[in-house]
């Protein structure tokens, strides 16, 4: 299920930057990564946690794809 920050006046931009560098590293799936979602407004963040689930790639099982 995804995740919404309500992000104002940019007060997560650093948390999603530490993100998207663990996607760079390879330490979290891009698929995950877009779990986490940024909300300008409450009914944004509503709109975002009572969205359908998207698919999950579920977890990494294979040593070779880490």
């Amino acid at each position: 299920k995804p995740v919404a920050f309500l992000d104002v006046n940019g007060y997560f931009d650093s948390l999603f930057r530490f993100f998207d560098e663990c996607v760079d590293a390879g330490l979290i799936m891009p698929a995950h990564r877009a779990m986490a979602q940024r909300a300008s407004t409450v009914a944004d963040a509503l709109a975002i946690a009572t969205a359908p689930a998207p698919s999950s790639p579920g977890k990494w099982t294979d040593p070779s794809v880490r």
